[in-house]
């Protein structure tokens, strides 16, 4: 097995990118849009006033592997709402030398669901923690405190393509 394989991001990744629920852009391949089913993975909620962005416990150790470094809530943006966790360097430990390898993981939120922040401070936290489901309703809960807060901006587009920050 490759080390690339035994990252927990990369084998998260590919074991969504199997089901093709994963589409990499960017000019160095390092924007990573979630598609479809990966999007149910992810439930939003609020926790002391600000966004809350829950994850499956399955799935903390992916995305814990990563040093997140800002996030953002993209409101609108190409008909679609989006919260991007970006990265300025996902090289794993402590990289000495070289090129930073900077990535941006997008992850679908149902359109309009992101209004609600769109005319709060535009300088959030977006928290970060783990959501179970309740077995009988379907629905995401949440207990204990978020594992990881991030420094988040808020764009909100009403016309287009081209996002810009929220007033």
């Amino acid at each position: 097995m490759s080390k690339l394989t035994e990252h927990p991001f990369a084998a998260w990744i590919g074991g969504l990118a199997a089901e093709n629920l994963v589409q990499v852009d960017g000019s160095r391949n390092n924007d990573i849009k979630l598609r479809g089913l990966a999007a149910k993975r992810f439930a939003l909620g609020v926790f002391n006033e600000q966004p809350l962005l829950a994850i499956l416990a399955e799935d903390r150790p992916a995305i814990q592997a990563i040093r997140w470094s800002s996030a953002a809530l993209l409101i609108n943006r190409d008909n679609s709402d989006w919260i991007a966790l970006s990265s300025k360097d996902v090289r794993p430990g402590t990289p000495v030398g070289g090129e930073p390898s900077p990535m941006r993981l997008f992850i679908p939120v149902q359109h309009h669901r992101l209004l609600a922040w769109k005319n709060v401070d535009p300088k959030q936290v977006l928290h970060i923690g783990v959501m179970d489901v309740d077995k009988e309703k379907g629905l995401p809960t949440s207990d204990g405190s978020p594992f990881m807060n991030l420094q988040a901006m808020i764009f909100f587009n009403p016309d287009g393509p081209r996002a810009r920050p929220a007033k």
